[in-house]
């Protein structure tokens, strides 16, 4: 099962508590005693035509993500940190066009999580409520008519957001939908953004030892007091086996977005256009430690 994966570096961090020893007994209570499980690991790649929040930056960027996750009883904490920097990967990204957004230089993500059981026993389904905290900052110039001048300075928008992971079949075929609220502050022009997205998961196949994932969001941005019409984004995601001796896996992924995707150039009408996001990027752990309970 997957997690909030909007971002296209963000991978898994869902870990069923039932493998750490906890136990689904009846009004979705997970009981312990059960082990405690600290992780962390390290992403770095790059992607072409980036969005940020449903709002394209018409620019590539790289990045660097760096992901430590903490999982206790029913509850998990992950704090995430991201460096980002603008890029000219590819043919026609030498000028940010207008009506776009900057890429952030950096964004810090702290969330907080709770399981439950729906059913009891080995059979149970397990759902995941999640809270998350972002703050995203941006390095800017001051500008007049004839370009940059004076020093950077920085501004930050935080982001506060909820998603909800649930798990039900299809069949014998296990799927996961995910319900995600964000709301975005600090924009500048005073303006807020909301972003509502029902994101649905397919089970996972297996490709050799290749493994392939695939998705599709559908959700809506609220900006310039209106809603933007619906955006639609599916996802395939390729994913190596462990490389031996580097022990990091290699991630292939093209997550296209279709539709009114911010708002339109000065003097254009509103319309719907096509961002094709494409990234490559390899993760590796950095560390993994298991805590078991001490002895009754």
């Amino acid at each position: 099962m997957l997690a909030q994966e909007l971002d296209l570096y963000d991978i898994n961090d869902f870990v069923d508590p039932r493998e750490l020893g906890a136990r689904a007994e009846s009004r979705g209570r997970l009981l312990c005693p059960c082990d405690s499980f600290l992780v962390s690991r390290v992403v770095t790649g790059g992607a072409t035509s980036y969005l940020d929040v449903f709002r394209p930056t018409n620019s590539d960027a790289t990045f660097l993500h760096l992901a430590t996750s903490y999982y206790r009883g029913a509850w998990q904490a992950n704090w995430k940190h991201t460096q980002l920097n603008r890029e000219d990967l590819g043919p026609g990204r030498s000028e940010v066009q207008r009506g776009s957004v900057p890429v952030p230089d950096n964004k810090n993500i702290l969330q907080l999580a709770r399981y439950f059981a729906v059913g009891r026993g080995a059979s149970a389904s397990i759902i995941r409520i999640e809270a998350s905290w972002t703050r995203a900052e941006y390095r800017q110039q001051p500008r007049n008519a004839n370009g940059p001048f004076g020093d950077f300075h920085s501004r930050f928008e935080n982001e506060f957001g909820f998603e909800g992971d649930i798990p039900w079949r299809i069949g014998r075929f296990p799927i996961v939908t995910s319900l995600v609220y964000v709301g975005r502050s600090g924009i500048p022009g005073g303006a807020g953004i909301r972003r509502v997205t029902l994101l649905q998961r397919a089970p996972r196949v297996s490709l050799g030892s290749w493994s392939l994932d695939t998705a599709v969001a559908v959700g809506s941005v609220h900006a310039d007091n209106r809603w933007h019409g619906a955006l639609i984004q599916p996802s395939l995601h390729l994913i190596s086996p462990t490389i031996p001796g580097a022990n990091v896996r290699v991630h292939i992924k093209y997550a296209p977005a279709y539709g009114e995707l911010g708002p339109p150039v000065p003097g254009e009408r509103r319309h719907s256009k096509l961002e094709n996001q494409f990234s490559m990027f390899i993760d590796r752990t950095l560390f993994a430690k298991l805590f078991r309970p001490a002895a009754q």
